[in-house]
């Protein structure tokens, strides 16, 4: 027992569990006193599992709601299950916010608080009132300008566009990849050295647009292509004027381009037409850099230039002019982006040739395309469209000669050669010199030969006439001049007694009497007053 006794006090308390003397205080409080040391350990480590028990099952009832029934005491459990760790009850590790103090033979813990200087808390100063939700207005456009303020979004400039689109890696601030040449290895002895390649990915750019712009969006889309005339007028100034739109510009692109991709199957002419004002309007912007979206805008111009049929009616309906208005467009972009790297003039220029030689075109797709190049110069309208002349005119002849022609090859052929005596007469009447001889031409050009050597003949005569017209014009103004000086010489020889003196200025008559440069006749009525032309005698 002694042994049993020395082993206890030998052996240190755990940590969480009741002591030995809390026990056995609570024993002799309940009266029992004399109780051997291994009955209050054992009564002690049950105590200590039973209240952690309790605890845990505590804390299930407030977690879950529900009121679990305890167990009644089990020595052999308690005494099984002593080794293991409960879930609760456990000693922290961590700092616990809390204080302890003793004192009266009573121990207290308590949350240690700071005490709060009064005069501090009144002196400080006190937090800025958050802000009321409210709404203000600001001007988006005023008379087709968008005002510089922190609402707008700012214009981006012509060249900063540029260098986006040429080199994207600059909207992250990323410098330009290396040139291939430079990622070369250098050969050493007779290895030959690898070729190696590298590849820049192009950055995505996010265009987000706000609220208003999408508004703006919608209204001026609904306005191109609406019935009003003078909606559609509003929104086509604003298109060609306001400097604010490079952020809507892909989204303005892809809605003409889908439009004509609709509506040339549709054969809506109306609204083609529509789209056709709104490229132009883009066009006539000097804000917006358009080169990054040409593969939207050269199809759908194209495709209003060379279509087979453009309207429900092409033997009523005037079609031939959305052809030579795209053509004047396509020429326009031509004219302002070709450049030696996109061959965009060449490329043009083969595909109109194409369609100009083919047999099967259709007589309204080979006018598109004789338009197309008649806008594109005469360099083009000399090397494309001279060697053709003879060709397109044995077609006509051939179709001339068939007993039925409908209503639409037949108004097809006479826009036809409208076009090509518009086209090819400035250029003729350079090349060729006077006179001109139809059978010259018929030999030459074949079934459009009298008709090209007709409209020669003409823009001749019609360049003479007004020549002819100025060298009468002046040789009537030197007689009358002359006519005029004699008069006065005769006034101031004799002048009429009695009579009132009006002086006339002539500007710009020859020298006369003095070599003034103006014509002074003295005779009749006075003027009533001097206008400041005029200056009085």
């Amino acid at each position: 027992m002694k042994v049993k006794q020395r082993r206890a006090e030998q052996e240190p308390a755990l940590a969480g569990t009741l002591s030995l003397d809390s026990v056995r205080v609570a024993a002799e409080s309940v009266g029992i006193c004399g109780l051997p040391d291994d009955a209050i350990r054992e009564l002690a480590e049950d105590t200590t599992y039973r209240l952690r028990q309790v605890v845990q099952d505590a804390c299930k009832f407030k977690a879950h709601g529900k009121r679990k029934k305890l167990l009644p005491i089990d020595f052999d459990n308690a005494l099984r299950m002593r080794n293991m760790e409960p879930l609760y009850g456990v000693q922290s590790l961590e700092h616990v916010p809390f204080r302890f103090t003793s004192g009266g033979g009573r121990e207290l813990s308590f949350q240690d608080e700071r005490d709060v200087e009064l005069g501090e808390l009144v002196s400080a100063q006190m937090p800025k009132a958050p802000l009321e939700t409210t709404i203000r207005v600001h001007w988006l456009c005023i008379d087709g300008v968008q005002p510089a303020i922190p609402e707008n979004p700012p214009p981006v400039a012509l060249e900063h566009q540029k260098q986006e689109s040429t080199n994207p890696a600059s909207r992250i601030g990323k410098p330009p990849a290396a040139s291939p040449a430079s990622a070369l290895p250098t050969k050493s002895g007779p290895q030959r050295a690898k070729t190696i390649e590298t590849v820049s990915v192009k950055q995505l750019a996010q265009h987000e647009l706000s609220v208003e712009l999408q508004l703006y969006y919608k209204e001026i889309t609904e306005a191109c292509v609406g019935s009003d005339e003078s909606r559609r007028a509003e929104a086509l100034q604003s298109l060609s004027s306001d400097p604010g739109l490079h952020q809507m510009l892909p989204r303005l692109c892809n809605f003409i381009f889908e439009g004509v991709k609709v509506n040339v199957v549709q054969y809506n002419l109306a609204l083609l037409i529509y789209l056709m004002r709104m490229v132009k309007a883009l066009l006539d912007n000097q804000t917006l850099y358009l080169e990054k979206y040409l593969h939207e805008l050269i199809p759908s111009v194209a495709s209003c230039i060379l279509s087979r049929q453009l309207c429900a009616r092409p033997e009523a309906d005037n079609h031939w002019a959305l052809r030579d208005f795209a053509s004047r467009l396509l020429a326009q972009i031509c004219k302002n982006f070709n450049t030696s790297t996109n061959n965009m003039q060449t490329r043009v220029t083969r595909l109109f040739t194409g369609c100009l030689r083919g047999e099967r075109s259709s007589l309204a797709a080979t006018y598109g395309a004789l338009a197309g190049l008649s806008e594109l110069g005469p360099e083009v309208i000399k090397s494309f469209v001279l060697p053709q002349v003879k060709p397109l005119g044995s077609r006509l002849e051939r179709l001339a000669e068939q007993p039925v022609v409908s209503p639409a090859d037949r108004l097809a052929t006479t826009h036809l050669k409208q076009l090509f005596a518009r086209g090819l007469t400035p250029l003729l009447k350079q090349l060729r010199s006077s006179p001109d001889v139809v059978e010259q031409y018929q030999a030459e050009y074949g079934y459009l030969g009298p008709m090209l050597c007709a409209a020669v003949s003409k823009a001749r005569s019609q360049t003479a006439a007004p020549q002819t017209a100025v060298s009468a014009s002046l040789g009537a103004s030197k007689v009358a001049v002359g006519a005029a000086a004699a008069a006065a010489a005769s006034a101031q020889a004799a002048p009429r007694l009695g009579t009132p003196q009006r002086t006339i200025i002539v500007s710009g008559s020859p020298a006369a009497a003095g070599g003034s440069g103006r014509l002074v006749v003295l005779g009749g009525p006075r003027a009533a007053a001097p206008t400041q032309d005029e200056p009085s005698s």
